[in-house]
């Protein structure tokens, strides 16, 4: 095992170099083709998708800002503009004031439901199909084995059961 201050190695250049070409060409078109057909981008989709999979299709403020690997302000902007289009609603917590929930609405949910035969087609086509299906939980072990945050092997894990479901 190599230290982090070295060179990376030619090997770990192709690999590192890759997953950001692939992940980066796969959210381009995704975002291109959810806001050309759906008027949802990327971010957005991805919002009322993690609402979508937790009970009473609800999150606080700060759990929602977790799920979706954003920095608080810009996930309140985030809200502002989808709470205008009646994609979702803000609710005061009652048992405290300084607390925010975000629930999905109907309306949210329908245009995720419009919005997920475009974004599965877009996954398949440029993800899943290039794979040899035998090696995809061999990816996705190596995958959630490179994450830093627990945090997130733990929402990994939580979108698997809810996609079972």
């Amino acid at each position: 095992m190599s230290t982090s201050s070295e060179k990376l190695t030619v090997r770990e250049t192709r690999a590192w170099e890759a997953f950001l070409y692939l992940q980066s060409s796969i959210l381009r078109e995704l975002d291109q083709r959810l806001t050309e057909e759906h008027g949802l981008s990327v971010r957005w989709y991805d919002v009322l998708a993690t609402l979508d999979e937790v009970p009473e299709r609800r999150l606080r403020m700060n759990e929602l800002a977790a799920n979706v690997v954003l920095s608080p302000s810009r996930l309140t902007r985030l809200v502002q503009r989808l709470q205008t289009e009646g994609l979702v609603e803000r609710r005061v917590d009652q048992r405290d004031a300084r607390v925010y929930f975000v629930l999905l609405t109907e309306q949210g949910w329908q245009r995720l439901e419009d919005a997920r035969q475009t974004h599965h087609a877009v996954v398949r086509s440029l993800f899943l199909d290039r794979l040899p299906h035998g090696e995809l939980e061999d990816l996705a072990r190596l995958l959630r084995k490179a994450l830093v945050d627990s945090r997130h092997v733990a929402l990994l894990e939580a979108h698997a059961r809810a996609a079972e479901e």
